[in-house]
């Protein structure tokens, strides 16, 4: 499954860009979902800002960052997380767009891969992730869901995002208000919600028929209830405040 986090728009300097990422990836470090060891282009990320910022301007600027716009392409990083020394199978990827063309959203995305190998797929690990990032830049919506529930499944119009197994608004909600959601919390002035507690699969052999429909029906209510944003409300960068 993919966690997507819809950020505010925006172009930062490019060092600065950088900077906040590490901060995001040393923050997650401490989750119980992750270590502290990310890699990014095959290297540690935690032997210094200056190094690190250098590598990652020499993976995404060629020939020559003097010759590139602010807006053109858009930024791209990315780093994963390995459980063990020497595993190549890796846990989760995360990536991270900013200062991209202006029909794009600013956005980041963690890639869950596998299940953790002594964790498993327990809710809490998600709902501390979507927190941690939360506190290190407020998104505008969140969602996880696998990518064929987005493709195949997406209970409204394709231009509304939806929620998928779980997400976070940025509104205030009541479990009265969302009787299809199994679970409704407050967090950073908004809401963590999830159609149920338990991870579930969208296709393929396991896949979980019933889990679809709960997900679809919590979409609906929430779309009903205004708190789904469309992309073009997304992109004026004002949703939920």
């Amino acid at each position: 499954m993919n966690i997507s986090f819809i950020l505010k728009p925006g172009e930062p300097e490019f060092e600065p860009g950088i900077e906040a990422f590490l901060s995001l990836m040393t923050a997650l470090g401490k989750l119980r979902l992750f270590q502290s060891d990310w890699k990014a282009y095959d290297r540690p990320i935690f032997d210094g800002v200056e190094a690190y910022v250098a590598r990652t301007r020499d993976g995404n600027f060629e020939p020559d960052p003097s010759e590139l716009k602010p807006a053109e392409p858009e930024f791209f990083h990315a780093a994963s997380y390995i459980e063990e020394p020497g595993q190549t199978d890796i846990l989760a990827a995360l990536t991270y767009w900013w200062g991209a063309q202006e029909t794009l959203l600013n956005r980041l995305n963690i890639e869950i891969r596998r299940p953790h190998s002594t964790l498993g797929t327990d809710i809490s690990l998600y709902r501390d992730t979507i927190a941690a990032v939360i506190a290190w830049q407020r998104p505008q919506h969140v969602s996880m869901a696998w990518p064929v529930y987005r493709m195949e499944h997406h209970a409204l119009d394709k231009a509304r995002q939806g929620l998928g197994w779980l997400g976070w608004v940025p509104f205030e909600l009541s479990s009265t208000q969302v009787p299809e959601a199994a679970i409704v919390e407050p967090m950073a002035d908004g809401t963590f919600l999830a159609s149920q507690p338990d991870f579930w699969f969208a296709g393929g052999p396991n896949k979980d028929d019933d889990a679809i429909a709960g997900a679809q029906a919590l979409e609906l209510r929430l779309n009903s209830l205004g708190v789904l944003p469309t992309v073009v409300e997304l992109r004026e960068g004002t949703w939920g405040q």
